[in-house]
């Protein structure tokens, strides 16, 4: 069914916050990602609109500046542990003496930066593997506690910037925002800003009426299926996955790895066999978690989006149980930055190939699907001005804020009872 124009679709995906080495690669010409050497400061400008900020004004700074603290690596003994500096002109590091100091130990600059953001650490091989910025070592001996401090930056003596941290959490990088303090973030976790795309098509759907609807994506695809879920034991998705390969179509699937009530027995199989047949299958929650759960429901296929609020199981998508909602975006530019989100979170260090991951694995019992409810509300599809693409946590709870603040006439809220 072909609906009206609307002025907005609003695309949202929920990935709740809270290593293994080797290489990643998704579909044909992906770029190969090392977890193992994953930046500490994976997000440049911070995750708050108040560290982002706090950038601008630190590159327009008259002089080095203090931008962000790495001092709880994952490391035996934190060994490699850096600050990030923001250095404007590195010219003027040459005609003084610069020290980095927390009251109890002190490090002195090199004379010598490149311009930009510069890391610099007492083990500057070690703290290389941890972040993409250039690095430097400082000489002397500079603690950067784990359990929280104060630091100076010292020009001839005098002071020039200062920070203050609270305890680190083990793989936290802190960015620079207010004043002398900051936000602490998880190493390797995303901190995207909205993604936004004008114009463009997107078909509503509800469930269980139009359970079918995502068999039909799946079945269209002519490249590339990049899904990811909390739980996965449909057996109709997985037979459109089977199918996909046979076309040729890449396939990569992402799901948790440690769901609440563990995972069900049916995953088993099912994963297991699109492994041997040529998916790429990967679990997320390991040592070093960056996120308390990878809880979104979604696939990209091709140029589109697909998202919606159940988990990929016959109750769920499948239409034999819950109520849920979805939409499917027809737009390139929110397919290619939701595909970017994929490969983040497929290739973080807390991640494992579904092979490493059931060898250690338990499966929980589950109950037998029941048979789909149906329902008579078709799907509908609308010529939208714009679509945005929500992130939790990077960036979903501000805009959705915003859109309640907005509400003039009236707002009506669905979501779980917990």
């Amino acid at each position: 069914m072909r609906a009206g124009p609307a002025v907005a679709v609003f695309v949202l995906l929920a990935v709740s916050v809270v290593a293994v080495s080797g290489v990643f690669a998704i579909g044909p010409g992906a770029a190969t990602v090392d977890p193992a050497a994953e930046p500490a400061d994976r997000c440049p400008t911070g995750p708050t609109e108040e560290t982002r900020e706090r950038v601008d004004e630190l590159n327009a700074s008259d002089g080095p500046r203090i931008a962000g603290l790495y001092p709880d690596p994952t490391t035996d003994g934190n060994v490699g542990k850096f600050l990030v500096l923001s250095v404007p002109d590195p010219s003027v590091l040459a005609d003084h003496e610069w020290t980095i100091t927390d009251g109890h130990t002190t490090a002195t600059l090199p004379n010598e930066t490149d311009a930009g953001r510069i890391a610099l650490s007492m083990d500057p091989d070690r703290a290389g593997a941890m972040t993409d910025r250039p690095v430097a070592g400082l000489e002397g001996h500079l603690q950067l506690s784990a359990d929280g401090d104060e630091l100076a930056l010292q020009r001839d003596g005098e002071l020039v910037d200062r920070v203050a941290y609270e305890d680190a959490t083990e793989g936290e990088f802190w960015y620079r925002a207010e004043g002398e303090g900051g936000e602490w973030w998880p190493r390797g976790a995303t901190c995207r800003p909205v993604e936004t795309a004008a114009d463009g098509e997107a078909t509503t759907f509800v469930l269980p009426d139009a359970s079918d609807l995502l068999l039909d994506v799946l079945a269209d695809a002519d490249d590339r299926i990049l899904l990811a879920g909390y739980t996965f034991t449909d057996e109709d998705v997985a037979e459109e996955l089977h199918a996909a390969m046979d076309r040729g179509v890449s396939v990569s699937v992402l799901i948790e790895g440690g769901p609440v009530d563990g995972v069900p027995e049916p995953a088993e199989p099912l994963l297991a066999d699109l492994a041997d047949a040529g998916a790429t299958v990967r679990v997320v929650g390991g040592e070093g978690d960056r996120y308390a759960s990878h809880h979104p429901k979604y696939a990209v296929v091709d140029d589109r989006a697909l998202v919606t609020t159940e988990n990929w199981k016959p109750a769920g998508i499948g239409g034999a149980g819950s109520r849920g909602w979805g939409v499917v975006a027809e737009d390139p530019a929110i397919a290619a930055d939701l595909a970017t989100v994929f490969r983040a979170d497929a290739a973080g260090r807390d991640t494992s190939t579904w092979a490493d991951y059931r060898e250690n694995a338990t499966f929980v019992e589950s109950d037998p699907p029941s048979d789909p409810i149906g329902g008579d509300r078709a799907p509908e599809t609308h010529a939208v001005e714009e679509t945005e693409l929500l992130l939790a946590p990077d960036n979903a709870e501000g805009r959705l804020v915003k859109l309640i603040d907005s509400a003039e006439e009236e707002l009506l809220v669905t979501c779980s009872h917990d």
